[in-house]
């Protein structure tokens, strides 16, 4: 026997296509399309001779899942599916996804949000990945935690992580236990505020850049960039290993805006090989590090900020630098810049010999 669009539900969840519930009960009413309450199939109808007879019972012979109603939808093609008991998680056997997802959810295989759809995670929603189980985003990914109800995304194990090549706007939302929590690809467009990425082996990787707005990355690799400008503002990044490796991030092309950022807890929190778009960094600390920035081939602007590392506060590691560094504080004395070319340096007269009022995460 072939089942037809059957999809069972957990409380508060919804998949591609559906309309909800206004919480009323209404009585079944037949030849309205609708299997309701005592009745066998509803195929819209009150004809006898087609498998449903006019009293909405199975006629002798008839499939139960072969016209069970106007809008049955075979198991073929089906965005997702969802198998849980009514108070149970939503089971999402992979696929493509779209709609919402509301409350307590498990994904046990791969799914997509194909372009021009959207998938919604609610407030308060807890997703468990498998540890095969990756999320790629070809739409419109929006987690729409609040500050009393975070949306997690998260894993047993370790999972592959989010794939983005459309749109992932997130608040409130806890991203744990990915090889890469967010790897943004080319086109991609990236928007994170009052988030947390904890447990990652890379936290982030972006090819278009992204917008970071009071989020907190624990642990894991540096961050990533190879192209985009990448945004970060009343944020800060810890990856646990003071002045030893890794380095916090890598720069390979792109550019950065950082604006009262905290980057600390590693070899080199600023590590830049190369951009393609100015490195702009304002109101910041860089510090419990080796060399808080490490720059070649790139123009830069670093004003306000504090540079506190047990070797020089900034190294040249592969000239091409043009660099304004004028009014920051470097541990009380004056610059301290290791390059053989210190013409790439400008303003290295100009320094504070006290730490800067409100530099770091407001």
């Amino acid at each position: 026997m072939r089942r037809v669009g059957v999809l069972f539900w957990a409380w508060g969840a919804s998949l591609a296509g559906s309309s909800g519930c206004d919480g009323g009960a209404t009585a079944a009413v037949c030849s309205d399309g609708v299997v309701g309450s005592g009745e066998e199939c509803d195929d819209g109808n009150l004809l006898a001779g087609d498998g449903c007879d006019p009293a909405c019972r199975l006629e002798a012979g008839a499939d139960a899942g072969a016209d069970a109603g106007p809008d049955a939808v075979p198991d073929e093609g089906l965005d997702a599916e969802a198998d849980a008991a009514s108070d149970g998680p939503l089971v999402i056997a992979g696929g493509d996804v779209s709609g919402s997802w509301c409350g307590p959810s498990q994904v046990n295989a791969s799914v997509t949000v194909p372009a021009g759809e959207t998938l919604e995670i609610c407030a308060g929603s807890v997703v468990t990945f498998a540890p095969e189980a990756a999320m790629t985003v070809a739409g419109t990914l929006a987690l729409r935690g609040t500050a009393g109800a975070r949306v997690t995304l998260t894993s047993s194990a370790q999972w592959p992580g989010l794939v983005v090549s459309g749109t992932l706007d997130g608040a409130f939302a806890d991203f744990r236990n990915a090889a890469r929590c967010v790897d943004g690809r080319r086109g991609s467009a990236i928007t994170i505020g009052d988030s947390t990425f904890e447990g990652c082996d890379a936290s982030i990787r972006v090819a278009s850049g992204g917008t970071f707005d009071r989020t907190v990355v624990r642990g894991g690799a540096a961050l990533g960039i190879s192209g985009g400008i990448l945004r970060m503002t009343d944020s800060s990044i810890d990856l646990g290993h003071r002045g030893t490796p890794p380095d916090c991030t890598n720069f390979d092309a792109g550019g950065a805006v950082l604006d009262h950022v905290r980057i600390g807890g590693c070899h080199c929190p600023l590590h830049v090989n190369r951009t393609t778009e100015e490195v702009t960094v304002t109101n910041s600390v860089f510090d419990e590090a080796a060399v808080p920035v490490m720059i070649a081939q790139s123009t830069a602007t670093f004003h306000g900020n504090h540079f506190l590392g047990s070797g020089p506060g900034m190294m040249d590691i592969g000239g091409s630098i043009a660099a304004d560094v004028a009014g920051n504080y470097w541990g009380g004395g004056a610059p301290d810049i290791s390059t053989s070319d210190p013409g790439q340096f400008t303003g290295t007269a100009d320094y504070s010999t006290g730490p800067i009022p409100g530099a770091g995460p407001r």
